[in-house]
């Protein structure tokens, strides 16, 4: 009841501040489990929802998305050396290396380079 109640009231104060832009809320969709942010957009044409951190310095691929550099022949591009980061949750994750991911968010491509972490 909290999870949606928080839901809610994020998703309120989103409406609020993007009111002269009503496409931007439509991309805002609740994740059952988690009540932090999350946007629909495509990667390659494949739908998923991905976090919406607002406070990240850089875009994220974990490893549930890791399949989608495999499914579409993306390329991973690695420095050689082991280190980690911390994402939204707290954890900290390894880092894979960088891949240049093509999304789509209402019909607009746009290239983003994202750092892939097992």
């Amino acid at each position: 009841m909290a999870e949606t109640k928080s839901w809610k009231n994020w998703l309120h104060t989103v409406n609020t501040f993007y009111k002269p832009f009503p496409k931007v809320c439509s991309n805002f969709v609740h994740n059952k489990h988690d009540s932090r942010p999350y946007i629909s957009l495509s990667i390659c044409g494949e739908r998923i929802r991905a976090l919406f951190d607002s406070g990240a310095n850089q875009t994220i691929l974990g490893s549930n998305g890791l399949y989608l550099i495999k499914k579409f022949n993306l390329i991973l591009k690695s420095n050689g050396h082991e280190y980690y980061l911390s994402t939204a949750d707290g954890k900290d994750q390894k880092v894979l290396g960088t891949v240049e991911l093509p999304i789509i968010i209402d019909g607009v491509c746009k290239s983003i380079n994202a750092i892939a972490c097992s």
